[in-house]
């Protein structure tokens, strides 16, 4: 059968903007991992937990 990798968004970013009761994503500066699949082909599944 296939592979699969995961790829788990998050850092010192996330951790220093983080307030009870909110969610916030920092993607911005973080696009490098989707440039690099859409290269090499690989298919992106994104998801938000």
């Amino acid at each position: 059968s296939g592979n699969a990798i995961i790829i788990v968004v998050g850092g010192a970013a996330e951790s220093l903007n983080c307030t009870p009761g909110k969610n916030s994503v920092t993607l911005k500066n973080r696009k490098g991992f989707v440039k690099l699949a859409l290269r090499h082909g690989a298919d992106l599944v994104p998801v938000y937990s």
